[in-house]
């Protein structure tokens, strides 16, 4: 009877055992998806500061160089504003492509220009909306 006794408790001890293995196992899975998703986040909010930061820098150097050639040289003045335009346009692709990595990779894309398309426009003379 004793002996009976004692493999069941060993046995009842050994599936508990395992439950608790089980269980710090799934902690340590969580804590490990949570980890790798913070830094994702911190490496994407790296990307945005690199990219708004660089152009930013480039639009303010050539919006300070069209001021001051304006009245002189208006050529060089409309070169420094196409930079200008460039730039932003540049960093709005940018800043797209990776807002589209932040995005639920299982929406198709046709489906967020779709939604995106059905949105009023914030100026006539857009050609696409800033968010698609």
């Amino acid at each position: 009877m004793i002996v009976g006794w004692l493999v069941g408790d060993m046995g009842r001890a050994i599936r508990e055992y395992r439950q608790q293995l089980q269980l710090l196992q799934r902690r340590r899975a969580v804590e490990e998806l949570q980890l790798a998703r913070a830094e994702e986040r911190l490496r994407l909010s790296r990307e945005v500061h690199d990219v708004v930061s660089h152009s930013l820098s480039a639009i303010a150097v050539q919006a300070g160089v069209a001021r001051l050639v304006f009245a002189k040289q208006p050529d060089q003045a409309g070169a420094a504003l196409s930079a200008i335009e460039t730039a932003s346009r540049s960093a709005l692709d940018e800043l797209r492509k990776l807002l589209r990595q932040i995005r639920d990779p299982r929406t198709p894309t046709r489906q967020r220009r779709r939604r995106s398309a059905t949105c009023p426009r914030l100026s006539a003379g857009c050609a696409e909306p800033a968010w698609t």
